[in-house]
C-alpha cells in the first residue's frame, strides 16, 4: 500500500495520476499565512521507501501514465534529489510519461536553467504554482515570499525550458474593498505568465492560521460573497491569454470549468445574472453558496 505521512491536497485535475510521496511537510520556514494543511515537519522521504513503493506499482495491472509528486511543494527539494527520483520512477515504471507537483514561485527561482531543462526532459509537466495573487498587497497579507514581477519572471523560465504550469489564484483573499484592484492586476499578471491553466479557489481561512488571527481581532476585514462573485467575474474578464479557467474546487462558492476565450461569455452571463439577484449577502462570507451558472446547476 502506498503510503502518506498525513492528509495533503491533491489537485481534481490529477485525479487519474498515482501519487507517490517523495517529502513531507513544506519547505517554507514560515508557513503561509492562510494555511493550515502541513501537521509535520518538513523532510526528505527515504529513497528506499520510494523505491519499494516503485517495485509494488510496478505489479498493478494499472499502467498510470502520469505521477503526481507530493507534499507541499515537492518540485522545491533538492534539485539532484529531485532529478534522480524521476530517473528512478523512469527506470521502474517506463509507461509514465509526465511528472506533476507542487511548487512555489520561488521553488523555481532556485532552480537553473540546465536544471529546468533536465526535469523538463525527464517528463516534469503541468506543474501546480501557488502563485494565488498578482497585486503585491493581497500576497504580503497571505504571507508569500514572491511578488508580482517574480510570477512572470519565474513562469517565463519555465516556458523556456518546455514545462508547462498551472497557476492557482485565490478569489476573496483581498482585504474588503480591494477584491477588484486585485482581479484587474492579477488578471494582467496571470496573462502575461501565460500558464495551461488557472485553478482558482475561494479562500478559506482556518481560526488558527496567522490570517485567521488577524479576522477574528478585525485587522483584516474579509470581502463579502457579492464582492468575491465581482472578483471572479472581473478576474475571468480579464485574462488575455489562452487557457483552461477552472473554478472546479468543491469548497468553491460555485464551480464551472472552461477554455478562455471560448467559453467566457456564457460563465460572465451567468456571473451577471448572480450578481443582479439578491443570493449573494453584501456583508457576509458564507462557504457553499450554490448557483446556476451558464444554465447549469453548479457548487
Amino acid at each position: 500500500m502506498l503510503r502518506y505521512s498525513e492528509l495533503e491536497p491533491r489537485p481534481p485535475y490529477e485525479a487519474s495520476s498515482v501519487i507517490f510521496e517523495i517529502s513531507t511537510g513544506c519547505s517554507q520556514a514560515v508557513p503561509c499565512n492562510f494555511c493550515s494543511f502541513y501537521t509535520k515537519s518538513f523532510s526528505l522521504r527515504p529513497i528506499e521507501e520510494i523505491e519499494a513503493e516503485l517495485d509494488e506499482v510496478a505489479t498493478w495491472p494499472q499502467k498510470p501514465r502520469r505521477a503526481f509528486l507530493q507534499s507541499g511543494n515537492a518540485f522545491g527539494i533538492p534539485a539532484d534529489r529531485l532529478i534522480s527520483i524521476l530517473e528512478l520512477i523512469r527506470e521502474k515504471l517506463p509507461w509514465i510519461q509526465t511528472f506533476g507537483g507542487f511548487t512555489r514561485v520561488d521553488d523555481v527561482r532556485r532552480l537553473s536553467d540546465e536544471q529546468l531543462a533536465k526535469l523538463a526532459a525527464l517528463g516534469a509537466s503541468d506543474l501546480s504554482i501557488g502563485a494565488e495573487s498578482g497585486l503585491d498587497e493581497t500576497l504580503e497579507a497571505l504571507g508569500k515570499v514572491h511578488r508580482a514581477a517574480d510570477i512572470t519572471e519565474q513562469c517565463a523560465r519555465l516556458t523556456r525550458a518546455g514545462i508547462t504550469y498551472t497557476l492557482w489564484y485565490i478569489a476573496g483573499s483581498a482585504r474588503a474593498g480591494r477584491c477588484l484592484e486585485n482581479a484587474r492586476v492579477s488578471a494582467e499578471i496571470y496573462s502575461q505568465a501565460q500558464p495551461k491553466r488557472i485553478f482558482l479557489t475561494t479562500l478559506s481561512v482556518g481560526p488558527n492560521t496567522p490570517l485567521g488571527q488577524m479576522v477574528e481581532s478585525g485587522e483584516y476585514e474579509l470581502s463579502s460573497d457579492y464582492e468575491t462573485v465581482q472578483e471572479i467575474r472581473e478576474f475571468l474578464a480579464g485574462i488575455t491569454c489562452p487557457t483552461i479557467f477552472d473554478c472546479g474546487q468543491e469548497s468553491n462558492l460555485f464551480q464551472f470549468r472552461m477554455r478562455v476565450p471560448e467559453g467566457r461569455d456564457e460563465i460572465l452571463a451567468g456571473l451577471d445574472g448572480l450578481l443582479a439577484g439578491d443570493r449573494l449577502s453584501k456583508t457576509s462570507r458564507s462557504r457553499f453558496m450554490p448557483a446556476v451558472i451558464g444554465g447549469k446547476w453548479v457548487r
